[in-house]
């Protein structure tokens, strides 16, 4: 039987939007950790269709992403900073906390609005 996870991975790089969000929304309901990698990588997807599907993928998975997401939080495409940081601010914990706070000090409104733990 073949690798449904490895199959939705190699899905995330199909020219067609509508099969990489399909293959983003399957990769959440599996919430294997080897599919974080590609998923943050969908962040810079051009379709927000596909970006709001590999959210809730990472969303999904939860813990295992945060590493990698609290490493998109100094990524040079701003977008991406965004979305990493609005994952991280839900799944909410205190392994990021150092990483949030210095993105928060150094860049957009965006990245503080997203914080969960304003006064």
């Amino acid at each position: 039987m073949a690798d449904a996870v490895a199959e939705q991975i190699a899905a995330l790089k199909d020219e067609d939007w509508a099969i990489r969000e399909e293959a983003a929304t399957m990769l959440g309901t599996f919430r294997d950790p080897r599919a974080v990698a590609p998923l943050v990588s969908v962040l810079r997807d051009g379709d927000r269709a596909v970006r709001d599907a590999a959210i809730g993928a990472l969303l999904a998975i939860g813990e295992p992403a945060i590493t990698t997401l609290g490493a998109c939080l100094s990524d040079p495409v701003l977008t991406v900073q965004e979305l990493a940081s609005s994952v991280l601010a839900t799944i909410a914990d205190v392994r990021v906390l150092a990483p949030l706070v210095k993105a928060l000090k150094r860049h957009s409104r965006f990245l503080r609005d997203q914080w969960p733990y304003q006064d």
